[in-house]
């Protein structure tokens, strides 16, 4: 790199938060401030340490178990009909801890901190047909419908293990003051 510099500032964290500002983080010099490698004022990471240890994210179990069945069905030499019904059942296996300052505070609203949705079966029921309209293969109309789910977003409910707010860390350093790092 010819004659130009590169100042660098790194970081290896989990979940982290990083503040450039010389009083107040919000400032519109924080970009320049990061460039410049001057007015770094607070380093700050928060974490949820549920289920492993000290440092770490929420021990979340889950699963989705699914079965599927099909079946074709010619009416004729020339139409055939599939019908199919699929079904799924998500599983957690576990439980985030129970938050009882949350949970008493919202308690008319009936939601809790500690409380996972119900196992249900999800139906997805689906019929298409193939129509080989004059028998030689040359003309066919085909179509369907179905109701179709997806995989859960376990990571939606994976944050109500993390962030129950009563296992959490929060460690924050304030007025670093950083030495510049030269590559030439």
């Amino acid at each position: 790199m010819n004659s130009s510099k590169v100042r660098m500032c790194s970081f290896k964290v989990t979940y982290g938060a990083y503040t450039y500002g010389s009083s107040n983080t919000t400032t519109t010099t924080n970009l320049p401030n990061f460039f410049n490698n001057t007015g770094m004022t607070q380093y700050q990471v928060g974490y949820g340490t549920a289920g492993r240890g000290n440092n770490a994210p929420a021990n979340f179990k889950a699963a989705q178990y699914s079965v599927y069945g099909q079946d074709v069905w010619a009416t004729s030499n020339n139409f055939k009909l599939t019908y199919g019904l699929r079904v799924d059942l998500p599983v957690i296996s576990n439980d985030p801890s129970e938050n009882t300052a949350f949970n008493t505070a919202f308690a008319a609203y009936d939601v809790k901190t500690n409380q996972m949705p119900k196992r249900r079966l999800m139906f997805s029921p689906r019929v298409g047909f193939n129509w080989n309209v004059e028998g030689t293969g040359d003309l066919q109309i085909r179509g369907g419908l179905g109701i179709f789910t997806g995989r859960v977003p376990f990571v939606w409910v994976s944050n109500q293990f993390s962030n129950t707010g009563v296992e959490f860390k929060n460690l924050a350093i304030m007025q670093l003051k950083l030495l510049p790092t030269t590559l030439n």
